[in-house]
């Protein structure tokens, strides 16, 4: 057996395909927040991750001033264990970003908490490495974060988007913080000598993606006033910007100061084999850039469905929340929209079709969002964190933890990489799937969305699939896939590099 089986048991339908749009099960959420133990908790940013190693997923929440850790505790519920961590005095920045990361390479995950903080895992307590590891924020308000190895060395590097000084202009920033490993394991900010054509103005959001399919990590960025985004292509190491090239609009909409790119997640949304970027700014209708080859993207969400009926957009997630083989989209809106957040189900023909009344999410606001099977029952539920509140609107929007209860016997698979000594997780790796005659693609994240993170065992639904053919994974640095087979629906698998049956 080349692959590690962690836990098996559901077994999938009885024909292979994908269900029509016209007999796939109703997607429906329950809210149980309270009965999990995350009642009235306002908190931005949020991360899932497996911080002490017993196979479920614990819950990281970053607030306007301070930090939670969960622990899952198994049956629905969570142990607030923020104190026993030593997390209870770490002070959080007032964006409230918050993530799981192994930077140093020894299987746990560590915490990085904005502005520019960073807690080395020692068995479940967390110590701050930050000043020894040359992490200095300086005087700017951050945005997201997001990690990647975007040279191939095997260390984990970091991009931060900066809003701001502290204090001052909120939009007259600095460009993105980019820190790098030096031979003696401390960070240094890179930015200056790595990254071409970056503006001296803020940003917002930072997602890592190998777009381009060559080996190596590019990367988008969100501008915080819409002079016009970023797409940096990866060249031997140096970041170069070709948006324009790509097609990407210099200047969505009229830039103001409240236009803002804040969510962005990168996916195969039409299951031709690459990555498709969906992002929006504030104020502006959702954007869905198709991946066309060559370096090139079309802009499609008006005719995709994902443009919506609202601009007050915030974080959004990715994730196929019927197990239908498609991944669909929820993001989140700010009070202000007053229509609420949104969820789009894919249709499987390169269009989504908003279900959100049918779903029983309600009316839902908020700030970051992700899913993750928290509950290790086979689809993926949804955690949604809150905005800057008044009195008035506690309760309205704190974290709310959405249970997903879709009556479904479509199956689903879900895959844990196992990378070895360096980047241990294979965050940037490309993950295919080959079951029921079609494939699919996903990529191993660490950051994206707004404030949030996915866990990095990724979930793929497989329909009426009776049978995986393979799996084919591309290590981080890798030319081409490493192939797998012996995975079983219904089960999670751990794939170990090295291990596999060969390469295509």
């Amino acid at each position: 057996m080349v692959l590690t089986l962690v836990c098996s048991g559901w077994v999938a339908g009885v024909s292979d395909g994908n269900p029509s749009p016209t007999t796939r099960d109703p997607i429906h959420f329950v809210d149980i927040t309270a009965e999990a133990g995350l009642a009235g908790i306002q908190a931005h940013g949020l991360a899932w991750g497996d911080y002490d190693g017993d196979g479920a997923l614990d819950l990281l929440l970053g607030g306007l001033k301070r930090v939670w850790l969960f622990r899952n505790a198994g049956k629905g519920k969570f142990t607030d264990v923020s104190e026993p961590a030593g997390l209870v005095s770490v002070v959080n920045s007032d964006t409230g970003g918050a993530y799981f990361v192994d930077f140093d390479n020894d299987g746990d995950l560590d915490l990085f908490v904005a502005p520019c903080t960073l807690l080395a895992n020692h068995k479940g307590k967390f110590d701050d490495v930050s000043s020894k590891l040359g992490l200095r924020p300086g005087n700017h308000r951050v945005g997201s974060a997001a990690w990647g190895d975007f040279d191939n060395d095997g260390g984990l590097d970091l991009v931060i988007g900066r809003i701001g000084t502290a204090g001052g202009d909120p939009f007259e920033g600095g460009p993105l913080l980019l820190y790098t490993r030096d031979h003696a394991g401390k960070f240094e900010d890179a930015a200056k000598t790595v990254l071409h054509g970056m503006e001296n103005r803020s940003t917002r959001i930072p997602a890592w993606c190998d777009y381009d399919g060559d080996g190596d990590l590019d990367l988008f960025v969100g501008s915080y006033r819409c002079y016009g985004d970023y797409l940096f292509e990866n060249r031997a190491g140096q970041l170069i910007n070709v948006a324009k090239q790509a097609g990407f609009p210099q200047t969505p909409g009229q830039a103001d100061e409240n236009e803002h790119t804040i969510g962005a997640v990168w996916l195969d949304y039409d299951g031709d084999g690459d990555f498709d970027l969906c992002h929006h700014a504030q104020h502006t209708p959702v954007r869905l850039e198709r991946n066309d080859g060559g370096g090139k993207f079309s802009e499609v969400g008006l005719a995709a469905g994902v443009a919506g009926k609202t601009t007050e957009h915030l974080g959004m997630t990715v994730g196929d929340f019927d197990n239908d083989g498609w991944p669909d989209l929820f993001y989140t809106v700010e009070r202000e929209g007053q229509l609420g957040s949104v969820l789009l189900r894919n249709n499987g023909d390169g269009t989504f079709s908003d279900i959100t009344a049918e779903t029983g999410l309600g009316t839902v606001y908020g700030f970051g969002t992700a899913c993750a099977d928290f509950d290790a029952d086979g689809d993926l539920d949804l955690l949604v964190t809150s905005e800057e509140t008044s009195a008035d609107d506690k309760g309205l929007l704190e974290v709310r933890l959405f249970r997903n209860d879709t009556q479904s016997a479509a199956g689903w698979v879900q895959v844990r990489l196992s990378n070895g000594k360096a980047n241990v997780f294979g965050i940037g790796a490309r993950v295919e799937v080959q079951a029921g005659g079609r494939k699919q693609l996903q990529q191993v994240v660490c950051g994206d969305g707004s404030l949030s993170q996915r866990p990095s065992t990724l979930h793929f639904g497989l329909a009426t699939a009776e049978t995986i053919e393979q799996i084919a994974v591309t290590w981080p640095g890798a030319k081409k896939p490493e192939l797998f087979t012996g995975a079983k629906p219904g089960s999670v698998v751990v794939l170990k590099k090295g291990a596999g049956v060969g390469r295509r």
